[in-house]
């Protein structure tokens, strides 16, 4: 019975058995095929095909190599040419590049033919590129541009001016596929950022993680980076800016300017050159700040960063006006702040209540231990609001009084030299008076530091002492 069975099935099944055993046979050919197919190539010498090769980087990908290490070739993940140790360029010359490895990875009708080599995708990993700062819209417009698939692992961006490193951006990743598309991320500042573009770099969005600072750019029909203009709106934790911004050739002006938070508004407008040196000019006015915001400057940091000071050339216009800005003493101020190569040229006048106050000097921030020359005058025209605000007594009897002082302060030492001091343009002080004088100002003035100095209580303290 049980051999009428299996004849039965091995008659009518046999055909089918014979079609599978031979599927066996073909499926071992057809592998042997592929493998054969795959590997064959990496007995191919690439270094004889750098010409196509070049061509190829060069008319899809606008890059040019300039040298390299070798090119073998590649299986897995996907069959791919790797080139080691390239140096490269982008046509424009806004990017020079130097990378460990290259992946061009290919479709499998150019795995032999090397004579229409078409873009499938390249990898570039462990990059170094050095970039002229005038030129970092022309690297984002590169990547934005890009119609064929790149992948960006690993890239440190050093942005230079006049030979001279401004900012380094290290690990840096980028695709312009799937599902990261048109998102740069890296590190910068040793935090890690966010940078997208869409629209044809019409929307520039930025955000470093983790730190409460985003940044959102609208550009008006970008079409080169000689000419744009548009709008920012930028939030740094509870501070917010936002400005609309315009450059042509080598200016960038910056108006309709505004920064405000619970202790400070300000409103300003600046003008930025950028060539044939970099130049900022600003105008700022103050429509609130608060007291603690001023206690909280710390000199001492602003002047540690010594190298970031020398490279800055800029001129810069200060004014406030409102009774209570830092405290009622205060009603008026201008300042004027032009500062080249480290060294800083001001003047400044502020109105007080019964007088005002006018001072110019300079001072050469980047040394050691910076000293402020100046030479002030402080006039008293309204005796009666004077000693009423400060308190003081009828020893200062005086209808009009105005005291001319020159020296030089030492800012971080919180030290004063006076070399002249009038009084009323009729007396001179003595060199012990001199002394006795900036003894008083280092301990009721300049005993908690350089902004605190026109503290009312300490303006009150010093002038019951020294009258």
């Amino acid at each position: 019975m049980i051999n009428k069975i299996y004849k039965t099935i091995h008659n009518k099944y046999l055909k089918f058995f014979k079609f599978f055993f031979f599927l066996r046979y073909v499926f071992i050919i057809f592998s042997v095929a592929i493998i054969l197919f795959l590997t064959i190539p990496k007995l191919f010498n690439y270094e004889k095909k750098q010409e196509p090769i070049t061509k190829f980087l060069t008319s899809y990908y606008n890059l040019e190599i300039k040298d390299f290490k070798s090119i073998k070739y590649n299986i897995f993940p996907t069959p791919n040419l790797l080139i080691t140790d390239v140096n490269l360029k982008t046509q424009n010359d806004s990017l020079s590049i130097q990378l460990k490895k290259i992946n061009i990875f290919l479709s499998l009708k150019n795995i032999y033919d090397f004579k229409d080599l078409k873009p499938n995708k390249i990898k570039l990993t462990d990059i170094k590129a050095n970039v002229d700062i005038d030129n970092t819209i022309a690297v984002i417009e590169y990547l934005d541009k890009m119609k064929h698939k790149i992948d960006i692992n690993n890239l440190k961006l050093v942005f230079f001016k006049n030979q001279e490193t401004i900012i380094k951006i290290e690990k840096i990743r980028y695709k312009n596929y799937g599902n990261k598309k048109d998102q740069i991320s890296g590190i910068i500042f040793g935090n890690e950022f966010k940078f997208t573009f869409k629209d044809n770099l019409q929307k520039l969005n930025f955000e470093l993680v983790d730190t409460g600072i985003y940044a959102k750019f609208f550009l008006d029909k970008y079409s080169n980076t000689s000419s744009f203009s548009g709008n920012s709106k930028i939030t740094i934790l509870d501070t917010y800016a936002k400005f609309d911004f315009t450059k042509k050739n080598n200016l960038i002006k910056i108006s309709n300017s505004n920064l405000k938070n619970k202790d400070l508004f300000i409103v300003f407008d600046s003008s930025i050159k950028l060539k044939p040196f970099f130049e900022i000019n600003s105008n700022i006015l103050i429509k609130k700040i608060r007291k603690k915001l001023v206690k909280s400057i710390k000199l001492e940091k602003i002047f540690d960063n010594k190298e970031i000071i020398k490279k800055i050339n800029s001129y810069t216009v200060i004014d406030y006006s409102k009774p209570n800005l830092v405290n009622s003493f205060i009603t008026d101020s201008n300042l004027k702040l032009s500062l080249a190569h480290g060294k800083l040229v001001y003047s400044n006048k502020i109105l007080f209540t019964g007088g005002f106050f006018e001072c110019v000097g300079d001072s050469f921030l980047s040394e050691e231990y910076p000293r402020l020359i100046f030479n002030c005058i402080i006039n008293i025209n309204d005796r009666k609001k004077f000693i009423k605000y400060f308190s003081l007594s009828d020893k200062f009897n005086e209808n009009k009084y105005q005291l001319t002082a020159s020296g030089s302060l030492n800012i971080l030492n919180n030290k004063i030299n006076f070399t002249k001091i009038n009084l009323n343009k009729n007396y001179i002080m003595k060199e012990e008076e001199l002394n006795y004088f900036k003894q008083l100002f280092e301990k009721f003035l300049f005993d908690e530091g350089f902004v605190e100095i026109f503290e009312k209580r300490k303006i009150e303290n010093f002038l019951k002492e020294f009258l």
